[in-house]
């Protein structure tokens, strides 16, 4: 429950989940059916979409990010929920704690703050020079509303000679002024963390990072359209 079908990475990654079930002796059409909704990263579709699927009575709903998993918390108490790219689900609240989720949700989590941190060094092993590192989010849709990697993003780049700026955006319109400002900065990085409207618009950004050739870091590796 994520994006729409002609994301060629969402369907690869069904194609894989249909693969290890299959192993596990559940074919499609013989012991099991998929329904699918895409949310397009949008909270209201993602709500509208959790209803819909609830009400189908299934036996398990699986969910891609934050935005529908707290849509599918919201929408039942007893359906079983299992998400997957949550990056903080004891923050957002859908577990009481990774070892005893508890409830009918449980998941995976990917993400560890720390990380912020291991993302500048990395931008700053590819591009010494980089000086001022851009960090892009929607703070509606990302993790703790682009707080989550805040703290270690700001802890680790004073050591690295980096000057972090947070860079809140909520559209493609909003994205692309924002990576034509930070082109115009000295010697400029970009940090993409995860969130769900820059996983949705990544290939506008990829496009733009490359075409301004600003150094950029990724929480994820994503196909560039330069690559076809």
């Amino acid at each position: 429950m994520q994006v729409g079908d002609a994301d060629v990475e969402a369907q690869t990654r069904i194609t894989v989940f249909k693969e290890k079930l299959q192993q596990l002796g559940w074919f499609e059409g013989r012991n099991i059916q998929f329904v699918y909704r895409w949310t397009d990263g949008k909270d209201e579709l993602a709500r509208t979409f959790a209803k819909e699927l609830v009400d189908l009575r299934p036996d398990v709903i699986v969910g891609q990010g934050t935005i529908s998993a707290r849509a599918l918390q919201q929408a039942t108490s007893t359906v079983r929920v299992v998400f997957v790219q949550v990056t903080n689900p004891v923050g957002a609240g859908f577990v009481p704690s990774l070892s005893r989720p508890g409830g009918n949700i449980t998941g995976f989590a990917m993400y560890e703050p720390e990380m912020g941190t291991k993302w500048l060094e990395l931008l700053k092993e590819i591009r010494p020079d980089v000086v001022r590192v851009a960090v892009m989010f929607n703070p509606e849709t990302a993790p703790g509303r682009g707080k989550w990697f805040e703290g270690a993003i700001e802890a680790g780049a004073p050591a690295l000679s980096l000057k972090p700026l947070a860079l809140a955006v909520h559209d493609a319109a909003e994205i692309e002024q924002a990576i034509d400002a930070v082109a115009k900065e000295p010697n400029p990085g970009l940090l993409v963390p995860p969130d769900a409207t820059t996983y949705v618009h990544r290939d506008l950004i990829l496009r733009l990072t490359q075409q301004h050739r600003i150094p950029a870091i990724y929480s994820q590796r994503f196909l560039s359209p330069m690559e076809g």
